[in-house]
């Protein structure tokens, strides 16, 4: 085991130092070409053999020692210590084969197309939209005993049949970064640098987003355990977000705690640039944004009390360009808790907030002070029958940041910064139908959470129902459940794609915008936010069976039911289908895992989606069959049927196999149709 980790270390090491990779490939589409994580750039030490050596009167040995730095080191007191070296890593193979019999016409890729990675894109791996790697390896290493670094590797490439010719693409990245910790007296001090570091403030601050993620979909980054643990975790846990840094944000800086020990108290400090601060369309010309971050937690425990509270500061620093005269400022103050009392567990987090940015539709500078605050309290199995809880927030329009896990409605707020173009800005959800549970700024609302179990059975009920502040926008946001994933990769990470420029694409999701169309105010001559507040409403029930067949076998059933629903003032419950809704989406989605032994599984899954319009989101378009000038809402219904097995070679080793049928239509926009079979193949190996 000892040589087997020397050798990967070493190869490793050998791939790092060969830098970078490009095979070229001409420029174009909408993903970007510019990457600040290929600037990265090391150096390492090469031992010399001293001339004295045996070796050094052989020639095969004295070559080959010269690349030995594992073992030099032992000898010379140079270079990395085997003994103190582990070496991890994943490699990912994915092959996704797509055969579509209607399509988009602006998608990236052709109709009949093969691609070996999960986005098309230019920067192999290493862009701020890239997927995930071929390839990635960890090199740690304990040199002393409070002191420790890593040094990463990754390799991947496009391959994705992109019509561009971008395919030829392959690219390497190599990341450093270095953790240390001290305990002196009654301090503990720990830092971290380099890239990539996870790590999170505060649920306003700096966190991320949380959807649901769909059951059956392969997630490449998920973490290690059988494939069928997977669905045994959907049946017990109470979400299916299976995002592995759920909650943290992606940072290339530095990080800094220092714990006081007796007072259970620490403080800590974030430098550096997020992943969500890279301009994504116009990369390279804008001045970059530096994230500051502060968090001073107390750990409580008292009497009856237990927990924890905590004040945070979050400030994003930047120009609108790189003459520096116009500021792009975010800062955020708030002040969280999350404390247990008896049987009842409270938390909440309350804070103001400033925008501080340049207005290019109005030409001129911009400044908005926002508050916001959320309360929940949940109370467990030991103080009622059927756990529940409640929340209740009030966040402003100005109150939010890129970095937060606060949706954001504010055209101000943007991925880059001011700089960045709105068809680039995957970070603005204009007047979005939101999911059960999650908060988005311009919006005052309640959630509330219900699980039961019975049985076998277990059933989960989710209900929102929440109000805008601030009319800003006749533009609302729906998201599309069935076939999202397949569907982002139509035209990855544009934000006005399809045959009506209508479809946001996202990260693993898909959304809409439509437009309302308000009676026109005579005063003004406008119909321009001529309306009400509009309300808006979602439901999920999640029904869930686990049973044993067999001896060996057992079956695993996940049925989830969602609604939301958008209309004008606020609604305690809105009936889907309803014609004074201006939008209603219902969504079925059923899953059944199948156990078969212990290393092999059978996955099947059925989703159905209804999308309806109104007369208030009717608009004018042109029938390419009849060429006549028509006057419609949308009035969709999409559909995906599946089947998949997933095989666990070894402990360490699987492979997971899906395909599925996808179709969806518009009765009424009839150039917003698409059906075709998408097949994934995906081959895991940890090391």
């Amino acid at each position: 085991m000892q040589n087997n980790r020397k050798l990967l270390a070493s190869l490793c090491i050998s791939a790092l130092s060969a830098g970078f990779a490009n095979a070229g490939g001409t420029l174009g589409g909408d993903s970007a070409s510019y990457s600040p994580h290929n600037s990265v750039s090391m150096g390492y030490l090469m031992s010399s053999i001293p001339s004295g050596t045996a070796d050094s009167t052989k020639k095969s040995g004295s070559y080959t020692k010269k690349f030995d730095y594992v073992n030099q080191g032992k000898k010379q007191s140079k270079g990395l210590l085997g003994d103190n070296l582990e070496v991890s890593g994943v490699t990912r193979f994915i092959t996704i084969q797509r055969t579509m019999h209607q399509s988009y016409t602006d998608m990236t890729t052709s109709d009949k197309n093969i691609s070996f990675t999960d986005y098309p894109t230019f920067d192999a791996n290493s862009g701020a939209n890239a997927g995930f790697p071929l390839l990635e390896l960890n090199l740690k290493s304990q040199v002393k005993k409070d002191f420790n670094f890593n040094v990463g590797y990754s390799l991947g490439h496009n391959m994705t049949g992109d019509i561009g010719g971008n395919s030829r693409n392959i690219g390497a990245v190599q990341n450093l970064n270095f953790g240390a910790q001290m305990r002196t007296g009654m301090l503990k001090t720990s830092i971290w640098a380099g890239e990539v570091l996870w790590t999170n403030l505060s649920r306003f601050t700096m966190g991320q987003p949380e959807f649901t993620d769909n059951y059956f979909e392969r997630l490449p980054w998920d973490w290690y355990r059988t494939s069928y643990t997977r669905y045994q975790e959907y049946f017990t846990l109470s979400s299916n977000i299976g995002a592995r840094n759920l909650g943290r944000t992606p940072i290339q800086g530095g990080i800094g705690v220092v714990e006081y020990l007796p007072l259970q108290a620490s403080f800590k400090v974030i430098y550096g640039q997020s992943n969500r601060s890279i301009i994504a369309g116009d990369h390279g010309t804008g001045f970059p944004s530096i994230i500051q971050g502060y968090r001073f937690e107390k750990y409580i425990f008292e009497r009856g009390i237990r927990g924890k509270a905590g004040l945070n500061v979050y400030a994003k620093r930047a120009y609108t360009d790189v003459i520096g005269e116009i500021p792009d400022n975010n800062t955020m103050y708030t002040f969280d808790f999350d404390v247990k009392v008896k049987k009842i567990k409270f938390d909440g987090e309350i804070g103001g907030s400033q925008v501080k940015t340049f207005d290019k539709i109005n030409n001129a500078e911009y400044t908005g002070n926002g508050f916001g605050a959320v309360f929940k309290a949940a109370f467990d199995r030991r103080a009622v029958l059927w756990p529940f809880s409640i929340e209740f927030y009030n966040l402003n329009k100005d109150f939010g940041n890129v970095d937060g896990s606060i949706l954001n409605q504010n055209p101000h707020i943007k991925q880059g910064g001011a700089k960045n173009e709105f068809v680039y800005n995957d970070s603005y959800f204009a007047n979005i139908a939101n999911e059960a549970g999650q908060l988005t700024n311009n919006r005052r609302g309640v959630n509330l959470d219900i699980e039961a179990g019975f049985g076998d059975v277990k059933v989960q009920f989710g209900y929102s129902a929440s109000q805008e502040i601030d009319k800003l926008t006749d533009t609302l946001t729906i998201q599309h459940r069935v076939n999202a994933f397949s569907r982002s990769r139509f035209r990855p990470w544009f934000q006005a794609a399809g045959p009506y420029g209508r479809i946001k694409s996202f990260w693993y999701r898909t959304f809409e915008t439509v437009t309302m169309n308000n009676p026109l105010d005579t005063a003004s001559g406008s119909s321009f936010l001529n309306r009400d507040l509009l309300g808006f409403n979602a439901i999920e029930l999640g029904l869930k069976y686990k049973k044993p067949v067999g001896k060996n076998q057992e079956i695993v059933i996940l049925n989830l039911t969602t609604a939301n629903t958008i209309k004008e003032g606020f609604n305690v419950f809105s009936i889907p289908g309803s014609s004074q809704n201006i939008v209603s989406v219902l969504y079925n989605d059923i899953t059944v895992a199948y156990k078969l032994n212990r290393k092999f599984s059978i996955i099947g899954n059925y989703a159905v989606e209804k999308t309806t319009g109104s007369s208030r989101t009717a608009v004018q378009h042109t029938d390419p069959t009849t060429l006549e000038i028509k006057t419609d809402y949308i009035d969709q219904i999409g559909n995906m049927y599946a089947i998949g097995v997933d095989y666990d070679l070894t402990r360490k080793t699987s492979f997971h196999l899906r395909t599925k049928y996808m179709d969806h239509k518009d009765r009424n926009f009839t150039r917003d149709q698409f059906s075709g079979f998408e097949t994934t193949f995906e081959l895991k190996i940890f090391l």
